[in-house]
């Protein structure tokens, strides 16, 4: 936790760059208008999408050269270390690791044969790109059960469904989180649980979305450990229990997970005021702030703006001051990219005459797109339902 904070006490030395210049609430800063808004609204996800990578060969990269490489295994990595990490520039030595594993993933070693896959994918080869020989290959290593072929394959077999089905990708999956412990295990685990407590391409199913996000607990991945967090919370799938979900939350933070720090800072603001939980909050969300989040900038940019920061000084050293006009330009930036407490604080301004002219019909404009990217302070002000989606 310390390091992450000294991490993100430089970023706030980075938004510190426009300086302390002075200005009031009367001085015209915004200039965004609604109409300048052209990303399309989501839908309300509690939980990240699942993330996919394709390299995932890079797991197996060695940091030294294995000794006398006999195995097809110790073949395998030690081409991925002539291939990746050698410093030196020995064409023929790379040469003849793209030649060894080929010839391995022709001879049936499984993860030399994802490896192969993902060069076709990603036209890595002479001959160009050709993803039907890349799903080729990621189905032979599909077929011994290797879970990175398993979770690779799945990613070309979304298919649709109907309600109470479940697509082959998500068979596949299934396969690919009980298949052993690699990270490509924790992955697909993750996006099993992913896709049943959504409802997307398989029945929407919270206790069977909480037993594959456990999977992937306990194959470490951060991602599922905020997931549990949230759903022991919130009783989801099990009674609610802030206090079984606070070390969840505690732990996938300090592993680095910016969804986890907002949760904590959001769980230290709320309750009884003091000064401990309101520093502890302010921690939390320079912590996520770190992480990009874009809860902890709105939060951050609101101390700032309301003069209200907790503390005085991060590791001894004074917090810098922040333009006003910094400010309101993160709320602008937040605003373009569809965060609804942006917009919805866009139309505050408007209606009240802050940073910008009084316009109370242009406020009603902030107000309708604010409430079409899910604000409930919006529903409160409009008397509007939210849309489907953010229910």
């Amino acid at each position: 936790m310390i390091m992450v904070w000294r991490a993100c006490a430089f970023a706030l030395l980075i938004l510190s760059l426009g300086g302390t210049a002075a200005a009031d609430e009367s001085t015209t800063l915004i200039s965004l208008r609604p109409e300048k808004i052209i990303i399309k609204p989501g839908r309300k996800e509690p939980v990240d999408r699942p993330r996919y990578y394709y390299d995932l060969y890079q797991a197996d990269i060695p940091e030294t050269l294995p000794v006398e490489p006999v195995s097809e295994d110790d073949r395998y990595r030690a081409a991925l270390f002539h291939l990746y990490r050698s410093s030196g520039q020995n064409i023929q030595a790379v040469a003849d690791a793209r030649t060894t594993l080929v010839t391995l993933a022709e001879a049936g070693h499984a993860a030399a044969q994802v490896w192969y896959g993902v060069q076709w994918e990603f036209g890595r080869l002479p001959q160009g790109r050709d993803t039907r020989k890349a799903v080729g290959w990621y189905q032979r290593a599909a077929d011994q059960e290797y879970a990175d072929g398993l979770l690779l394959l799945g990613m070309h077999r979304h298919t649709a469904v109907s309600d109470g089905e479940v697509s082959e990708s998500i068979r596949l999956w299934r396969r690919a989180a009980v298949a052993g412990d690699r990270p490509s295990s924790a992955t697909a685990a993750y996006a099993v649980g992913w896709s049943y407590f959504h409802g997307e391409n398989a029945p929407r199913n919270h206790e069977r979305a909480l037993h594959w996000w456990r999977r992937g607990l306990e194959l470490g991945h951060v991602p599922s450990r905020y997931a549990v967090a949230y759903m022991t919370e919130f009783g989801l799938a099990s009674k609610a229990s802030l206090r079984a979900a606070l070390p969840l939350y505690q732990q996938a933070a300090e592993e680095g997970d910016g969804r986890a720090a907002v949760r904590l800072a959001q769980i230290y603001e709320r309750g009884t005021p003091s000064r401990g939980r309101a520093e502890q909050a302010f921690r939390y969300w320079i912590q996520a702030m770190g992480s990009g989040r874009p809860e902890a900038r709105f939060r951050i940019a609101r101390y700032f703006e309301t003069n209200t920061l907790p503390v005085t000084e991060i590791d001894g050293e004074p917090i810098p001051g922040i333009a006003l006009a910094q400010v309101i330009e993160t709320y602008q930036a937040l605003a373009r990219d569809g965060f609804a407490p942006a917009l919805y604080l866009l139309g505050t301004f408007c209606e009240q005459g802050r940073y910008t002219a009084k316009d109370p019909e242009l406020a009603g404009q902030w107000y309708e797109l604010a409430l079409a990217f899910g604000s409930e302070q919006a529903v409160l002000k409009l008397g509007k339902p939210l849309p489907p989606a953010f229910r």
